[in-house]
Formats: C-alpha cells, structure tokens, sequence
C-alpha cells in the first residue's frame, strides 16, 4: 500500500481556493488531491481527511509500517524522501499572462507553478495540469507525483530550460523541448521505457547525449533532427528505433547497436552524419535506414529481409560486407545513386533487383543469384553523373539466371562490359538491356537488346523506385 510524504499540497490547495476565491476555478474532488484511501488502509501511519469528505483520506508518512521518511509536515517537490519521486524542474517563458498547461499521464501530478501557487490533477479527469500566471516572465516549474508520463508543454508558454529530469517513475516522455530553446539535456529518468519524439527537432543542444537508461525499449524520432552529439550507448532493451537519429548532423558515434533487440531501422540513420555502426543480428527491415547519410562502411546481419533503398543517395558508402548471407528478397534501389563501390556478393534469396546499383562506382561484375525475377535498371550507369564507374568484366554465355523475365536497361552505358551472353528462355521485357556497351548479344536477341533510345526504369513512380 503506497503512502504519501507531503502535506501541504492538500491544506495549501483548499486554503489557497478559500482565500483567493476570485481566481479559482471548480474544486477538485478528493482523488485529484490526493485522498485516494480508505482509514483502514494507512495501518498505523498518520491519517489526513479530505475536508469535502472526511470518509476519504491520504496515508502519512511517519508510523511505523510507513516507507516514506518524511516528517509529513513540509512539503519538498525537492526532497529525496518524497515517495512520490524526484521531481521534475523545468524553466518555462510565458509571454502573455494567462493559463499554461503541462501534458502528463496515468496518475496523479502536482505543480509548483513557481509563483507561490501549487496545482494538482489526475488522469481520471483530465490529461494536463494548469498553471496561471498574471504576469508574464521566466518561471521555474516542479511537477512531481505518481504520474508516469510527461509530455511537455500544451499551450500558454514554452519550456526554455530543462533542470531536471530523473524523476522516479517516469516511463515516458515526449516533446519535452517544445519550443527549441533548450540547450543541455540533464539525466534521464532511470524507469524511461519509451522516448518517442522525446527531443525530436531540438536543434539548440549544445550538450552531449545522457546516459541511456537500461529498460529503453522505443527510441522512434527520439534525437531526429536535434543537434545532440557526442556517443550514444544503446541499452540491449531496445527494440524499437525507426529515425531515431535520422537527419542528425552532428559528429555522433552510437555503440553497443549490436546487443539490441531491434528488428525494424526504418529511417534510423537517414540524413544523419555517422560513418560506421555494428547492426544487430536482430535487424530484419533496413528499408531508408542509412539513406543520403555518410556511412562509410558496414556489415549487413544474415537477419535482414527488407533493403528499399537501404543506402540510396549515400555519399561516403564504400563497402558493404555479408549482403550475400541476408534473407533479402528485394532490393529496389538499395544502392540507387550511391558511392558504393565493393560488395562481397548479392544475396542468394533476391528476386527484384530493380535498381539496385543504379549510378553507383561498383566495378566488379557479380554472379547473379538463381531465382533473380526483375533485374530492370540493375546496373544502369547514367551518363554525366559524378557516382559513375563502369561494370569491369565479361557476361559469360550461361550468365543469366533462367527465371529472369525483366531485364530493361540492366547494363545500360557500361561501356567496358563485353561479352556474347545467351538469352534466357523467361525473360521477354529487356529494352536497353545492352545499350552503350562492349556486349555483342548473340542472334537469341532481338535489336530493342541495344536500343539506345529506350527508357530510364529508374525514374518511374513506383513508390519503392523514388
């Protein structure tokens, strides 16, 4: 049975709407102020009435079945002897007098609004605490309680600094830095399981990333676009990590991705800045996960299934290890106008390779794998573009796998490629196929073999081709 250590929240709070009758608003009921037990549930511990129903009580730290500490006589958002926690502290700005409302969820919160008034709610009634103020200025608000969700600020002012953080209980955060003013994020909360969107878009940060708490399992949009740098230590409870430092252009470093549990990297690096990262063996959809980033080098997991353009557009992308052990079916435009020049093999399970090395500098000629369905555009070097680095090599006769049946533009303007390759019997769509190449296709194709006129596949609509 949990005890509360504060008093005065629930004298100050009926005190404060007895003498200042003209601001209040609608009287709290006995729960949102905290009077949640029944007399016979405190045991020996000190008992205080809800003066509108004296049938209703708060259990006081001080007897001797009491885990609190406190003396019960003082309220302390500050002292670590509060069973409701250590608090949280934030600076806010409010520019025009009036109400500003913090966003929280599942218990019960209550605020020094950091103008001699406290307020109080809980989540049965409402989802936001309310702090009026009828001044305009800086204030420095403590929000404490069993509350286990802060969501920052909903209207009526703007968080300018965060002080402190590590309030016990707290298992989710978001928005904490709503109107991008803040610069040094302090120590997160020890029980934070979810940081969703938790300093998303901060691009003020002047301060290194916090420690992680081990119990982090959803980090989605946790660091996007913010300004944070330094080393990120992932937990091994992570699981779940789509943009968590997508378009992140500071110098960062993350370790310890490869203990995690994440199965989907969605975005996770996208635009950002990093050069190298151990993936987990976890990983199965990598789809944008490293796109128009500058990662240099990487291993892929033999977990990974899904790559849409995985590596599209990557400026600094030299090798690429273990693409030939992974369970990937599809690849389209997963190196698509990248820098990529070193694979260590295609993976023995792909059908669609649209596109896939579409305007890149790979140099090496690769075995295609049995079972390659759509190899439209595969290969296809664009002329005048900077990543361009004709395919080196001679396609062998037997060369192309019997189920290939699209083949438009696969070694389109690889100028030193050669070779007298046999048609395969399945494959009936291959426009382009050789244009501007060394290749003299046999008498099994047809003219369209080495059209130069025919299309680019690599610029249609198709949302996995954009």
């Amino acid at each position: 049975m949990k005890k509360l250590a504060i008093l005065s929240p629930f004298v100050l709070l009926a005190t404060t709407a007895l003498a200042q009758d003209s601001t209040c608003i609608l009287q709290p009921s006995c729960s949102q102020l905290g009077y949640t037990s029944a007399e016979a549930d405190c045991g020996t511990a000190k008992v205080l009435r809800c003066p509108f129903d004296v049938s209703q009580v708060a259990c006081l730290s001080g007897g001797s079945d009491s885990s609190g500490g406190g003396s019960g006589d003082e309220y302390n958002p500050n002292d670590p002897n509060n069973e409701l926690g250590d608090a949280i502290v934030i600076t806010i700005n409010v520019t025009t007098a009036g109400t500003v409302k913090f966003n929280f969820g599942e218990g019960n919160i209550y605020a020094d609004c950091g103008n001699g008034i406290i307020s109080s709610a809980g989540t049965d009634s409402t989802s936001t605490v309310s702090c009026s103020y009828t001044n305009a200025g800086d204030y420095t608000v403590t929000l404490s309680g069993d509350f286990t969700y802060y969501g920052g600020i909903n209207s009526g002012g703007t968080t300018k600094n965060l002080i402190k953080l590590d309030k016990s209980g707290i298992t989710k955060m978001s928005n904490i830095c709503d109107a991008n003013t803040v610069g040094i994020v302090p120590p997160l909360p020890i029980s934070l399981k979810d940081g969703t969107n938790m300093l998303n878009s901060c691009s003020k940060l002047s301060s290194a990333f916090p420690k992680l708490p081990e119990g982090l399992e959803i980090g989605n949009y946790m660091f996007s676009k913010s300004s944070i740098s330094g080393i990120a230590k992932l937990p091994s409870s992570l699981k779940s990590a789509i943009q968590m430092f997508s378009n992140l252009k500071t110098n960062f470093t993350v370790t310890g991705f490869e203990n995690t549990q994440v199965t989907d990297g969605t975005k996770m690096f996208a635009g950002s800045n990093i050069q190298t990262v151990n993936l987990p063996s976890t990983l199965i959809n990598g789809t944008d996960m490293f796109a128009s980033s500058t990662i240099k080098t990487i291993t892929l997991p033999a977990s990974l299934e899904i790559a849409y353009r995985m590596f599209q557009s990557t400026s600094s992308l030299e090798d690429v290890k273990g693409l030939e052990n992974t369970k990937i079916t599809e690849a389209v435009n997963m190196f698509y106008k990248s820098t990529v020049s070193s694979i260590s093999g295609l993976p023995a399970k792909l059908t669609n390779g649209k596109c896939m090395f579409y305007n890149t500098k790979l140099a090496t000629l690769p075995t295609l794998p049995n079972g390659l369905v759509d190899a439209s555009g595969m290969f296809f070097q664009p002329g005048g573009t900077s990543n361009i680095s004709d395919l080196i090599g001679t396609i062998e006769t037997s060369y192309f796998p019997s189920t290939l049946t699209k083949a438009p533009g696969m070694f389109r303007s690889n100028h030193n490629l050669k070779g007298s390759p046999n048609k395969p019997s399945n494959l009936s769509d291959y426009g382009g196929i050789f244009a501007d190449t060394a290749v003299t296709p046999t008498s099994q194709w047809d003219s369209t073999a080495t059209n130069v006129s025919y299309g680019n596949v690599c610029t249609s609509t198709d949302p996995n081709n954009s």
